[in-house]
């Protein structure tokens, strides 16, 4: 979508982001390896609290709070990327 002088949409990118982690970086924005980084990471970091929660026999639980904060950073990455692309600016 993001292919020569056409504009994105900084809102889709953000709404699709937070849905689900990275979808608006790949679908919206063009940036399939941002995306995969946001999507894979939110994985790990799922697992790694998993684990973390298993091992302190359920007291990591609480870590399960901060969860929200990773679509909504993926969310605004998304829309931030999304206008640097509609001002011109090279984004990798």
């Amino acid at each position: 979508m993001s292919a020569g002088n056409e504009e994105v949409s900084e809102i889709l990118a953000a709404v699709l982001s937070f849905l689900i982690v990275g979808l608006g970086h790949v679908v919206i924005n063009g940036q399939t390896k941002r995306g995969a980084i946001w999507f894979l990471g939110a994985i790990a970091i799922g697992l790694v609290l998993g684990i973390i929660a298993v091992i302190t026999l359920g007291l990591g639980l609480i870590l399960f709070i901060f969860l929200p904060l990773i679509p909504i950073g993926s969310a605004v990455d998304a829309y931030l990327q999304a206008q640097k692309i509609n001002s011109g600016e090279i984004v990798v």
